[in-house]
C-alpha cells in the first residue's frame, strides 16, 4: 500500500511526521499531482525527509518533479 511520507528531524529524531496512502486514487500508467500539508508545530528542525513507501507493492510506482515548498 503507497504511502507519500513526510519527516521533519532534529540531529537525525523525528520531531514531526505526516503521510497520506494514496492506494486508492492511483491509475495503471497515469501521472498524477498529489500533495501532503505539514503544519509546522514550532519545533526546530534540520533535515526534511519526503519519500514514497510502496510496502507490499508488487508492481513499480514512480515519483518525477518533487517539489517541497514553504509557506508562511
Amino acid at each position: 500500500l503507497p504511502q507519500l511520507n513526510l519527516l521533519l528531524l532534529q540531529q537525525g529524531e523525528v520531531v514531526q511526521q505526516s503521510h497520506i496512502r494514496i492506494q486508492r486514487s492511483l491509475t495503471h500508467d497515469t501521472w498524477q499531482e498529489r500533495w501532503l500539508d505539514l503544519p509546522l508545530s514550532g519545533q526546530p528542525f534540520d533535515e526534511i525527509r519526503v519519500y514514497i513507501w510502496n510496502a507490499d507493492g508488487n508492481v513499480p510506482l514512480y515519483l518525477d518533479d518533487l517539489r517541497v515548498e514553504s509557506f508562511r
